[in-house]
């Protein structure tokens, strides 16, 4: 995923799987030039379980009706994904491919005509990540790709043929780092109409002792042409659990 406080935006939003129920399973082994691989595959649904609503702004608890990709009463969605490491041509390189069909669901908030226009989801993910570490400077890069053939910007506004092409770096030293992240998402409508929105990302950060992490970051957002600035502050602190063994 893109580094800093706000590289993450597009994708948390548009196609991480979230807040979805069903069951799945793990193979790991070693494919020779492709590296240590593991392979996930999973069933699923959108869960609309009490664990649905949000404890601080009471949003609602999820139901069949408000529709959506993935939003059916059985397990009619499926994903795959492969993520391989140590490649010995190229160390200290990843990469992740992944494929999603998720079903439309019910007609929510969308138009009917958009409804019947709408076909089940498919959606591609690609992408490729380096680290390397030179005299104690720690460089991280990243470069992914996205496609869905079937998509909603928002909840009532259903598009087609959508990317999201994504490259970030990040540079840590002693006890700082420097985030930086692009990420470009041209669409169509059903109607024929073409936007292109792209969200930029920098921030810094300077961890104040091991787990605890202060950042500052500033994000240049346009959306579907309007433009947006936000600038933001992240104190995150770790904490670890022990279960006795």
């Amino acid at each position: 995923m893109a580094p800093g406080i706000y590289g993450t935006d597009f994708a948390e939003d548009g196609y991480e799987i979230t807040e979805r129920v069903g069951f799945g399973a793990t193979v790991e082994g070693n494919a020779g030039a492709l590296g240590d691989i593991v392979v996930t595959a999973a069933l699923f649904k959108a869960d609309t379980s009490a664990l649905s609503n949000s404890f601080v702004n009471n949003r609602g608890q999820a139901d069949v009706d408000d529709g959506g990709f993935g939003n059916t009463e059985d397990l009619e969605n499926f994903n795959i994904a492969v993520d391989g490491s140590k490649l010995p041509a190229l160390p200290g390189v990843s990469y992740h491919f992944a494929y999603i069909h998720q079903a439309k669901g019910r007609i929510g908030d969308l138009d009917p005509a958009d409804f019947a226009r709408l076909d089940d989801q498919n959606g591609f993910v690609f992408g490729l990540y380096g680290e390397r570490e030179y005299n104690n400077v720690k460089f991280e890069l990243i470069g992914e790709l996205a496609y869905f053939d079937q998509y909603l910007i928002e909840e009532d506004e259903a598009v087609e043929d959508i990317y999201f092409l994504t490259l970030g770096g990040k540079m840590e030293v002693n006890k700082f780092n420097l985030a930086l992240s692009y990420t470009y998402r041209p669409f169509e409508t059903l109607d024929g109409e073409e936007f292109e929105d792209h969200l930029a990302t920098v921030s810094a950060g300077y961890e104040i002792r091991d787990d605890l992490l202060l950042e500052v970051g500033y994000r240049y957002l346009t959306n579907e042409e309007e433009d947006t600035h936000t600038v933001g502050v992240k104190l995150t602190k770790e904490v670890e659990f022990s279960n006795g063994k």
